[in-house]
This record gives structure tokens, sequence and C-alpha cells, in this order.
């Protein structure tokens, strides 16, 4: 996946699928998720089906980006 594949995709309102960073509304940080994007932006963050574990993980991850960002802050 390269940049140009992306732009395309806004470019061309594809509303393609994109394992990229955006905003988690639910944890208030940008995270890496599943994203589709189209010619408005974000379109959709597909739902992961994660197990339980896997969500504390993630979580976790989200947590820690947000401390780190409030360090350089």
């Amino acid at each position: 996946m390269t940049a140009l594949t992306i732009l395309k995709s806004v470019l061309n309102d594809e509303k393609r699928t994109f394992p990229v960073s955006s905003l988690c509304q639910r944890l208030g940080v940008y995270i890496g998720q599943p994203t589709t994007i189209g010619a408005t932006g974000v379109v959709d963050q597909p739902t992961l089906d994660l197990t339980n574990h896997e969500q504390e993980l993630f979580e976790k991850s989200a947590q820690a980006i947000k401390h780190n960002f409030n360090q350089v802050k």
C-alpha cells in the first residue's frame, strides 16, 4: 500500500478500507485500525472482531499512545 493508492481512493471516491491511523472516537486517540476512506475522508471504521484479550491489548496500546503524546505536548 502506498500513499498514492490512498490518494486515488479519495480522488475517485472508491470507499476502500485501509489499515491506517485514524481517530478512534471511543478511545479518544489516533490509532492504527481499518478505516474506509472516500472523497469526504473517513467514511467508516469497520468494527474489529477482537477477542476480549485482544481488545484489552488494543485499549492498552491506545493508553500508551495517549501517555506518550502527553509527554511531548
